[in-house]
């Protein structure tokens, strides 16, 4: 909910502040005068998330009120309780911290309102505590395996798509065990998926480290030969990478639930050995660096395959690409259309070579050197057998583009505006372009070039006086869908704005004392399941609204059309944009109709 994730992200910057200034006085301070007094107080208690488990020692800072100055910080007694006397009337903002803990979106405090002398006993702050995650590592021989990172992924919902956050991580000890520690509360994979992309052998790895001088032979020698000569030991093994589950593709892993102070044992993993194989190739049609070039496993290559991505060893400027440590299988080279350098050699195997790899790898300055560099993008699927694979060709293929036209109905303005808006992945995808961004020139055209097939959602900046009536492509209406952007450039991407506001909703809870002890939320979703799929494509027609004290609220700025309104509390309705979450809301929401330029009332049981 913005507007608490705002007050807290100025409560934090408030403490730092009074950190920084310590214990001063005010004259030390520059001056500044001491904060108003009064006879108001609060009082409450610091809690372990749902439960009712005192979190003692918290510290609990308030800040605001008539006059604010610094905050005020007490710490939190055995029971939890604080209290803060001689409060002045005026709104106020409630936190509290502990090490080892979190105040989470859900359970953010809303202001607190004190009239004068006002007395507040009923505050509860809640914080959730932190968890592990740990388990042993074996091959599939049963032996342990040392020294193998083990990293958890957070799934998150991003605008109602589901994604993958890297969180923690912790190396394999002598006994193969792991243990991941200051884990919040949520939903995990597991995997056991670093590689080492040079896997050297001992021999060259020994050789460098007593003759220095072989590193520049090395460097030299496979700017001429390619990556090859680096590589001695063909009977090298790796560790396949695995998740937790046993299961080596996201979709088949074992999802590991996190509750408040959670310490999850027994998160086993077995790797089986296979052969490091080496894949390399060409990219053909254009210039890469080890930025744009991956290597996905096949069955991780949608969104969320950043995570098994295999980065390149070296990628050299005449296009030739090495991997190295590649398990057998089936996966996808791909080139990501992002802004590079002008060639030269990269990859992880510069790291390894260090500053002597700069004199050998440096590329000639090209004529042009201040022209923008072409950008492409290439998805070529390719099957590793026990041997590897040699000898691909990957052919680059130019950009996409998008174009087309912003139109105003009614436009009676006599000086015309440029209009800034984006295309963005929908889901959000490491592993393919990023989106692009432009504004409309003054006749309402643009064009957006930098893009690979996938699915994409059109983000517009507000127009003042203005909203979005369609978004249409090749005459098909896409207004608040998410678009398909396939290999052939897009011509007719057309933007309508009409004059005028959007309808909004003024809602109450029906039988609602005033103070309610648990904080509600109101949301709101349209009627019409086909925008259910994919949010974040119809982002203005979800939203979410504080209910205040009396048990009303009231949301803005939605196009017209049927809506679903529910109450909620405050913790259930974190990731509420999941589709499934929405249909189990819909069973016990009112419906509401909004009209343009009028607000629409309803009346929402609790």
């Amino acid at each position: 909910m913005p507007n608490r994730r705002s007050l807290f992200a100025l409560a934090i910057a408030v403490l730092v502040l009074c950190a920084g200034l310590g214990a001063r006085t005010p004259a030390q301070q520059g001056g500044a005068p001491p904060p108003q007094t009064g006879t108001g107080f609060i009082t409450g208690r610091v809690t372990e998330g749902n439960t009712t488990r005192p979190v003692p020692g918290a510290i609990v800072a308030l800040f605001g009120g008539s006059g604010a100055g610094p905050a005020r910080m007490v710490g939190a007694d055995e029971q939890g309780r604080f209290y803060f006397a001689g409060l002045p009337p005026g709104s106020f903002q409630i936190n509290a911290t502990r090490p080892g803990y979190l105040q989470m979106a859900a359970f953010l405090p809303r202001p607190l309102v004190l009239a004068a002398g006002e007395r507040r006993a009923d505050v509860l702050l809640k914080l959730v505590k932190q968890g592990a995650l740990s388990g042993i590592v074996r091959d599939d021989a049963g032996d342990v395996v040392v020294g193998t990172d083990v990293m958890a992924f957070r799934r998150a919902l991003t605008n109602g798509a589901w994604t993958l956050r890297r969180t923690g991580q912790a190396r394999t000890d002598d006994r193969g065990a792991y243990r991941i520690a200051g884990v919040d509360p949520g939903e995990y994979l597991i995997c056991a998926c670093a590689r080492d992309p040079i896997p050297f052998d001992g021999v060259l790895l020994t050789t460098i480290a007593s003759e220095p001088l072989q590193l520049m032979t090395v460097a030299a020698r496979a700017l001429s030969r390619g990556a090859d000569v680096a590589e001695l030991d063909t009977t090298l093994r790796t560790y396949a990478p695995m998740f937790f589950g046993n299961s080596s593709t996201i979709a088949q892993a074992s999802r590991v639930r996190i509750d408040s102070g959670d310490e999850k044992a027994g998160l086993d993993i077995t790797t089986p050995v296979v052969p490091a194989t080496r894949v390399s190739g060409r990219v053909v049609g254009g210039m890469v660096s080890a930025a744009n070039l991956m290597l996905i496993p096949a069955g991780n290559a949608r969104a969320e395959g950043a995570i098994a991505a295999i980065p390149p060893m070296l990628v050299q400027a005449d296009g030739r690409f090495d991997f190295a440590g590649v398990p057998p299988g089936q996966y996808v080279v791909r080139v990501v259309p992002r802004s590079t350098n002008r060639g030269g050699m990269s990859g992880a195997a510069l790291a390894f070579l260090g500053s002597r790899a700069a004199d050998v790898a440096r590329p000639a300055e090209p004529a042009n050197a201040q022209a923008p560099a072409p950008v492409f993008w290439a998805e070529q699927p390719i099957v590793v057998g026990p041997q590897g694979a040699r000898d691909i060709a990957v052919a680059l293929r130019p950009t996409i583009s998008v174009s087309g036209r912003v139109i105003y109905e009614q436009d009676t303005r006599t000086e015309k505006i440029s209009m800034g808006f984006s295309i963005i992945p929908s889901p959000p995808d490491l592993t393919r372009a990023q989106g692009t961004q432009t504004r409309s020139n003054i006749d309402g055209t643009f064009t957006m070039t930098g893009l690979m097939p996938g699915r994409y959602v059109v983000v517009m900046n507000p127009v003042p006086a203005y909203y979005i009536r369609s978004i249409t492509i090749g005459g098909a209406d896409v207004t608040d869908l998410p678009i398909e952007i396939g290999e052939a450039d897009v011509a007719d991407l057309t933007v309508t704005f009409r004059p005028g506001t959007m309808g909004g909703i003024d809602g109450a809870v029906a039988g609602m004392t005033p103070a309610p002890t648990e904080l509600l939320t109101a949301l709101v979703f349209p009627v019409d399941r086909k925008y259910w799929a994919e949010p974040s494509a119809a982002r203005r027609l979800f939203r979410t609204s504080d209910v205040n004290a009396d048990g009303k609220f009231a949301a803005n700025s939605f196009p017209a059309g049927e809506y679903f309104v529910c109450v909620v509390r405050d913790d259930s309705a974190t990731d509420w944009l999941d589709p499934a979450r929405i249909e189990v809301f819909s069973r016990s929401a009112q419906r509401v109709v909004v009209s343009d330029g009028r607000r629409a009332t309803v009346m929402v049981p609790r």
